[in-house]
This record gives C-alpha cells, sequence and structure tokens, in this order.
C-alpha cells in the first residue's frame, strides 16, 4: 500500500498478489494452503491505501469535469505509477482518444490501443509544446523538489484551452516520508499552477478523519508487529469499509484537494 503516488509509507505485510502454490500443507487438509488462498483473493487479502483512495477520490474527480471543460482528447498521466489506479476513471471519459502513462519507473509495455508507456521525470517531459488536451497529475507534486518546473512543464504540454486535473495532499496530512513538502493549501496550489499558466476553475477535497485514524493504526501495527511503521496488514475489505464509511460521514478535516485548470496562455 502506498500513500501518494511514488511512495510506500505504509506496505503491506503480504503482497496484494502473492500466491501460496509453494506454501507447505499442515495437516492432511492442506490447512495453511487454503488459507493463504483466502488471504491473497477473498476479502481478507491484504489491503492497499490506493483502494482506498480511489473510493474516496473518485466522486470528486468526477463532479470536477462533470461541471466544467473535463478531461478529453490526447491525455497525459503525469505520475501514473505502475498500478493504473486512475485507468477506470480515465476509461469512463468518453473524450478521451489517448492516453500516454509517464511515471518513473512505469510498466514495460501497454498493448491496449491508445495507451502508451514512457519513463521521464514531470520536471523533463519528452514531448513537444501543446502536445495534449488535457493532463492528469495525481499525488505527484508533493514528490518533486523543483514543484515550479514540474508545473511548468505541465502546462508546456498542455494546449491552450486544454485542461489539467491536479490532486495532492492538503494540509495537515499524515506524514510520508517520501514526500518533500506536506502538502498544498488550496491557494498555494492555486498560486503553483497560475504561475505555471493555468487558471484554476474548480477544486473539491476529500479523505477524511476515517482515513487519517487509518494510516495511523496500520503504521502502529506495522511498529508494534513487524518492528517497521511503513509495513502492515489490513484486509482488503477492512479498507474498502472504511473508505466508503470516510466518504460518506465526512467526519474531521479533509486532507486531500483535487483541482481542475485550464491552460490559459501560450508560454
Amino acid at each position: 500500500m502506498s500513500v501518494g503516488d511514488g511512495g510506500s509509507p505504509v506496505t503491506a505485510a503480504v503482497p496484494r498478489d502473492e500466491t501460496t502454490a509453494d506454501a507447505p500443507p499442515v495437516g492432511r487438509g492442506g490447512t495453511a494452503r487454503r488459507i493463504g488462498r483466502l488471504l491473497a483473493r477473498g476479502p481478507l487479502r491484504p489491503g492497499q491505501f490506493d483502494d482506498a483512495r480511489r473510493i474516496a477520490q473518485t466522486p470528486v474527480l468526477r463532479a470536477l469535469v462533470a461541471g466544467g471543460p473535463g478531461v478529453t482528447g490526447a491525455v497525459l498521466d503525469a505520475g501514473s505509477g505502475r498500478d493504473g489506479l486512475y485507468d477506470a476513471f480515465l476509461a469512463e471519459q468518453r473524450g478521451v482518444r489517448s492516453v500516454a502513462h509517464v511515471d518513473l519507473d512505469p510498466p514495460a509495455g501497454d498493448d491496449r490501443p491508445g495507451h502508451t508507456q514512457h519513463r521521464a521525470s514531470l520536471t523533463d517531459l519528452p514531448f513537444d509544446d501543446a502536445s495534449f488536451d488535457s493532463a492528469v497529475c495525481f499525488e505527484v507534486l508533493e514528490h518533486i523538489e523543483d514543484e515550479r518546473r514540474a508545473a511548468t512543464e505541465l502546462a508546456r504540454v498542455v494546449r491552450p484551452g486544454g485542461t489539467a486535473l491536479v490532486s495532492v495532499p492538503m494540509p495537515p496530512a499524515p506524514f510520508d516520508p517520501a514526500h518533500v513538502r506536506e502538502g498544498y493549501a488550496p491557494a498555494q496550489l492555486d498560486a503553483l499552477l497560475r504561475d505555471a499558466g493555468f487558471t484554476v476553475l474548480a477544486r473539491g477535497t476529500c479523505m477524511y478523519g476515517l482515513l487519517r485514524a487509518l494510516i495511523a493504526v496500520w503504521r502502529l501495527q506495522g511498529r508494534v508487529v513487524f518492528g517497521d511503521p511503513t509495513v502492515g496488514y489490513v484486509p482488503a475489505g477492512v479498507v474498502r469499509l472504511v473508505a466508503h464509511l470516510d466518504r460518506r460521514l465526512r467526519l474531521g478535516r479533509p486532507w486531500d484537494l483535487v483541482v481542475l485548470a485550464q491552460r490559459t496562455d501560450g508560454r
């Protein structure tokens, strides 16, 4: 499980895709093997915080693009990661023709029509000016030291009038050792994007107290049980339940910010 697109402050004690083919059976019935299969595939399999993030963020993303110019045409997915966390959301956008996924460690290939994978940094994108109609950049800017160059590069490759959908943590956010800053207040993110050549059209927030508590419990359990706060085990079913409750109840202050912005000049 990772909080943020480039770090892993809390990781499942057992990988999500771990199989149990080599697990030794206990007794004649192979009890260990059956338990292993249950843990790997059922609601007790190790949860991933990205599942909670998807549940919490997706309604906000949908609301933002429904209320204004959406994500369309040729799309840049900046900092896409390896797990395709936002692929389902992008697939919902009917005007999308192609998606260029960019990450420092992308998957080896992509055989989906219209999808390409690129190994690159957001501070040095390998695309011509105005190459894209839209860009999405989810949980990435907080990982980058030179945030201004990253925002400027994002604006450079989006055509004038094009859109960007950006999400970042919002203080006070849970600590993440992979982040170079805690996050952005709305005014800070507005200013960063404005200076790069965007105008923020709308914003939304998500991820409240229950998900904050989930991370705290996950880390405490990792520290006590495994001796490492970055390692822990929370069943996937529990992760999903807490995420849905967090989305509905909205207890406490939100700590994730999502904005829809529009490219406003040709710099």
